[in-house]
């Protein structure tokens, strides 16, 4: 016997599904949802060039808080963006070296992809974090393209 507070429940979740529902609907009659995923990828690499180049530079624009990605933010737009982007190994290739299980799925994420690995600025980072990350990633050094390590020796 189902109580009432249960079927208001069960209710509710339905109302919410199909307005999700109607969401993606509309959300997919969009002109930029009509853009190919190849398209689509090849904004969101150079979407990362320019935040890549603005953080060397110090610019972080409020970055800051997705740590090891700060280029992450077209992700969160909607579910098909984020499909795309988790299908482009190039997107998830370059990162500052944060913490170790950043370090593993962004390793996994980018495939087989050349990497270009930074070491983190933020002075909040331990040292042990720190070396867990350089550990992992060397791991796959074969795959290491670039490694910037300037802003460890500039904060020693």
């Amino acid at each position: 016997m189902e109580t009432r507070s249960l079927r208001k429940a069960r209710e509710l979740n339905a109302e919410s599904e199909r307005g999700m529902e109607e969401y993606r609907i509309h959300n997919s009659s969009t002109l930029i949802a009509r853009l190919p995923n190849e398209v689509l990828s090849a904004i969101f690499l150079l979407y990362k060039s320019a935040v890549i180049e603005a953080y060397r530079q110090g610019n972080t624009y409020g970055l800051t808080k997705y740590g090891a990605v700060p280029w992450i933010s077209p992700t969160h737009v909607c579910t098909s963006w984020r499909s795309v982007a988790l299908e482009c190994a190039a997107f998830w290739s370059s990162f500052i070296l944060e913490n170790p299980r950043a370090t593993r799925q962004l390793l996994l994420r980018s495939k087989q992809h050349p990497l270009v690995v930074a070491a983190s600025r933020r002075s909040e980072n331990s040292l042990v974090s720190f070396v867990k990350c350089l550990s992992i990633v060397l791991k796959e050094s074969q795959r290491i393209e670039t490694f910037d390590l300037s802003s460890v020796t500039r904060s020693l």
